[in-house]
């Protein structure tokens, strides 16, 4: 699956407000993506700047 798709269509499949960690426990490899607008879809992000909070966020 190309990241992509996994930020697009697999975060929302999860029902709730989540991230994605890729490689995480690698040291200086790992990579975060948080759930905040711009990483993933707008309707499942979760972000403080944009008046979102993680109680308003979609389940």
């Amino acid at each position: 699956m190309l990241g992509a798709r996994l930020l697009d269509a697999g975060v929302p499949a999860v029902g709730v407000a989540c991230g994605v960690a890729l490689d995480a426990a690698d040291g200086d490899e790992g990579v975060l993506f948080p759930p905040v607008v711009g990483i993933v879809p707008d309707a499942v992000a979760v972000d403080p700047a944009a008046g979102t909070t993680d109680e308003e966020a979609p389940r």
